[in-house]
């Protein structure tokens, strides 16, 4: 081992002879081998110090500390642990979890920003008893990057596992950034105070570690035993002691979302183990709860969930049953099993078993239920499949909690998928039964013929969705639960398996030797003798990916177009423009669309799917002539012809690239775009050819589109708003706030409605997060399954500060509104603008809630129709010259497609 470690690496243990010898061992077998391993054992009764001692003695980066006593809690010995820490970075995991082999060296490669005092590394929760394993944070992890300030990611929050992270060693004793030592849930305390005190905090999208967590009593860790008294009193006391730090500290935004986010989660946890609870864990839960909410600001409470504002008010009022119950439910269960009572112009939701009287505990008019669109109301679906000689009977049971055209005979339909190919098999319902008010029944028989003939012999499990498509909106989909009379166990019809697991069903295929998987294995040995055939639907790595696509090079070439948009994300923009342009002109014309497992079924039904970094999108990618995108490359194009869309006029100035540019051409919307690509990205052939993915918008039959798309919404009678604001990449000005819907929803009131995506949920590649309940009778999420121009023809307003959007709905001449509360910082301050507002704007400029609502309220008032002289026209056209709906056609003829 060298003089000076790059990283020490702290295992505590007490008691654990069993899991600590695999936690030591795979910090042993790191890449990075320049470690000091230091295991600290807590007072153990067991083994477990002597085990540590006999792998010390086979390995010199070990170094065994002996506490001899038990006393404190968790965060003594990790104290102890960093204390003794040489290197200069440090990163801490107990004896029941996992360090992969790559974790240090990738924590160690994020740190390249010398600022960095933190990385967060990407975390596998493993569930040891069933095998599942997923994403520990993904709304934080899912993009590598770095945050200067916790407000550009206020998810930090929720993340306050103390392992699998990186800590700068001097940075936490500069700081005296320590563990607390005598209470449970010291992971809270420390990793916020860090968060709140780094200057820079990295985090990496690659996994580092394991969490194993145990369900069995014997092999729970401590802060896994939820209803011991102990264990409920610290979490209350660690939650007021970070409530303490950052009142300190003026981080007035962090401490309400952390205060969100224990009414929405810590809490949680232990009302819905009340069931197991003695009773006086019931009566101290609910004193501590009553305690201290009470001194919670008003705001703390404004995004609650139904369930959880329920379980809330019972747990005040001393009703821990209640409580529990509420917790335990779903939104739609409280709308359908729970009482709906309304008296005195108030809504009460009563639990089954209370007299219908109004109770103000079980208030809940704020949630104005009555006026959530049809659109935004919530559906549950259960699907029974019953053997039959021929498949399955499958009966098909849905809780419409409002959806009421859901009675339509041509609607819904049954929908089989396999995830891994994209495939899928839609089955159209009969017409429903109504069952009751809220719930409605199918039964369609499923013909193992018609599953062998769709997936062939090798598909591994198909999920199960109901479909529903209203008019020509895009469908949306439902995955559907196992129906109460479904067993456990297996049902089984022509080597096709029901497999049900708790709240989960689908359907896999029976592997049996019979004659053609023997014909099949047959082959495929003379084929491929030098091992088996390779799944052409795993994921590749991108190095390996790399290395297989450049293996086809002397593969003919075929004349069909590769396509791919938002990094297979979403299927939109002027990919999707140009695509359906040639599916209408070249019908026969091979199309190839390459998506993420989340977004396959968005694809077109002319196109063939690519499911992405797979096998077999590597040889549809390798055998095509052309490549479409309108992103940055995964890999340098090997022989195809690529064309770049881009995604929208550039408002805010691009970032030089950082790699080799390797387009063959970059299709710009007019001059204004020319001159900015050509400044950043070099003289690449440019044709000029208009806003391709707007040509939707200026087509014959828009306002027949628009009218469809508001009636299925059920928002005809409302006036539309949708608020786009961009990503802040960089520093933040202090002054900087979005648009706060709350506060719309208060002052507008119902007579409106807002559509709303944050820039950042198709950056980072999350799903787009939940509405909160108290809001979705006012405001609806910017959802993948529609194209981004559905929801600017049904808009009247549009707000945002330098969205590129703005340019596309200008060509529809209704008005739009700058909310710019930084304007100055952002325009002028790295990367800034291209455009200064207060030289060319689309509308007027606002900054502050207050002075939005005044101008939309104006709006409203003058009428919403623009005209070829409106602000938003003028700005459209100053940046892209209207020339009609064609781009998309003038594209196809300018390259010969």
């Amino acid at each position: 081992m060298s003089p000076t470690p790059e990283v020490s690496v702290v295992i505590i243990c007490q008691d654990d002879e069993l899991r600590l010898p695999d936690a030591i061992r795979s910090v042993q077998d790191q890449t990075l081998e320049n470690l000091e391993i230091l295991v600290v054992d807590h007072g153990s009764s067991d083994t477990s110090a002597d085990i540590a001692e006999g792998l010390a003695g086979e390995d010199q980066r070990i170094r065994v500390i002996r506490l001899s006593d038990r006393s404190g809690k968790p965060g003594r010995p990790l104290n102890v642990g960093i204390d003794a820490a040489t290197a200069p970075w440090v990163v801490a995991i107990g004896s029941d979890d996992l360090m992969r082999p790559l974790g240090c060296q990738l924590l160690l490669e994020a740190t390249i920003d010398p600022d960095t005092d933190l990385v967060v590394g990407s975390v596998l929760r493993v569930d040891m008893d069933t095998g599942k394993k997923t994403r520990w944070m993904p709304s934080v992890t899912l993009r590598s990057r770095s945050v200067r300030d916790i407000a550009q990611l206020p998810d930090l929050v929720r993340d306050t596992i103390g392992g699998c992270k990186l800590y700068r060693t001097q940075f936490l004793r500069d700081n005296d950034i320590r563990f607390a030592e005598d209470i449970f849930y010291q992971d809270q305390i420390f990793t916020i105070q860090c968060y709140a005190t780094a200057r820079s905090v990295a985090i990496t999208q690659d996994f580092v570690g394991e969490w194993r967590h145990w369900n069995s009593a014997n092999r729970k860790s401590v802060t896994q035993r939820k209803t011991t008294v102990e264990n409920l009193a610290d979490r209350f006391e660690a939650n007021r002691r970070i409530d303490d730090f950052l009142l300190e500290h003026n981080r007035h935004q962090l401490l309400l979302a952390k205060q969100r986010k224990f009414l929405t989660h810590d809490l949680v946890i232990h009302v819905r183990g009340l069931e197991d609870a003695s009773p006086a864990y019931r009566t101290m839960l609910v004193e501590l709860a009553r305690n201290y909410t009470e001194y919670l600001p008003d705001r703390a409470f404004d995004d609650l969930p139904l369930n959880r504002w329920l379980m809330l008010q019972c747990l005040r009022v001393d009703r821990p049953a209640a409580a529990e119950q509420a917790a335990n439910s779903h939104y739609i269960e409280l709308l359908t099993s729970w009482q709906r009572l309304a008296a005195d112009g108030r809504t009460y939701l009563l639990p089954p078993d209370s007299k219908p009287e109004p109770d103000p505990v079980y208030d809940i008019t704020r949630y104005r239920i009555d006026w959530i669109p049809p659109e935004q109301a919530p559906v549950r679906g259960w699907v029974s499949l019953a053997p039959t000689s021929a498949g399955f009977d499958a009966i098909i049971v849905i809780n419409t909690a409002g959806r009421h055209e859901l009675t339509a005979a041509d609607m819904g339909s049954f929908e089989l998928r396999d995830s891994r190919s994209g495939r899928e098999l839609s089955l159209s319902l009969p017409q429903a039964k109504r069952q009751d008010d809220l719930h409605l029944t199918w039964q369609v028989p499923l013909h193992t013929v018609q599953l062998d003939k769709t997936f062939g012999y090798g598909a591994e499990t198909l999920e199960l969705f109901f479909c529903y498509q209203a008019g020509r909106i895009g469908a949306w989909s439902k995955r559907l639960r196992p129906g109460p009379t479904m067993s456990k166990g297996l049902a089984e019809s022509n080597s096709w398996n029901v497999v049900v697991d708790e709240d989960q069903i689908a359907l896999q295929r029976t592997r049996r030797d019979g004659w053609r998987e023997s014909a099949q294995a047959k082959y495929e040995s003379l084929r491929y003798r030098h091992g088996p055939k390779p799944d052409p639907l795993e994921e590749l790595t991108l190095a390996t990916a790399k290395d297989y696509l450049s293996d086809h090079k002397a593969r003919r070439r075929k004349k069909g177009i590769f396509f791919e948009s938002f990094a297979g994300r979403r299927i939109d923009g002027g990919p999707l423009a140009v695509s359906q342009s040639l599916a209408r002109s070249r019908p026969k014309l091979q199309q190839i669309w390459s998506a993420r497992p989340g977004s396959l079924h968005q694809i077109p039904g002319y196109a063939r799917k690519a499911p992405r970094f797979t096998r077999r999108y590597l040889d549809l990618l390798a055998g095509s002539a052309v490549w479409i995108d309108n992103g940055w490359l995964p890999f340098e194009p090997d022989g195809q012809e690529f064309i770049q869309l881009w995604h929208g006029v550039p408002i805010t100035i691009l970032e030089r690239p950082s790699r080799r540019i390797s387009w063959d051409t970059l299709v710009s919307s007019g001059d204004f775009a020319s001159t900015h690509f050509r400044d950043v990205f070099g003289n690449l052939p440019m044709p000029v050819v208009g806003a391709i993915q707007t040509d939707s918008l200026l087509a014959p039959d828009n306002q027949l589109r628009r009218a469809e798309l508001r009636s299925a919404w059920g928002i005809q009678d409302r006036t539309v708003l949708t608020y786009l604001p961009v990503l802040r990449p960089g520093r933040i000005s202090p002054d900087f706030h979005n648009a706060d819907p709350r506060y719309l929803a208060q002052a507008l009131g119902p007579e409106f409605f807002l559509f709303h995506q944050e820039h950042d949920d198709d950056a980072v590649g999350r799903r787009t997060a939940s509405i909160a309940e108290d809001l979705r009778w006012f405001m609806g999420r910017i959802e993948r399954r529609l194209p981004l121009t559905d929801y600017l023809l049904m808009t009247d307003i549009f707000i945002s500060d330098y969205a590129s959007a703005i340019v596309d709905f200008g060509r529809t001449r209704r008005p739009v509104i700058h909310y710019v509360s930084d304007q100055g910082f952002v325009e002028d301050t790295d990367p800034g603008t291209y455009v200064k507002l207060d030289q060319l704007a689309a509308g007027p400029l606002v900054r502050s809630d207050e002075e939005l609502v005044n101008e939309i309220n104006r709006l409203r008032q003058n009428g919403l129709v623009g005209t070829d002289e409106s602000a938003s026209w003028r700005f459209s056209e100053a940046l892209v010259p209207h020339d009609g709906p064609d781009s998309s056609q003038r594209l196809i003829q300018e390259l010969g497609l």
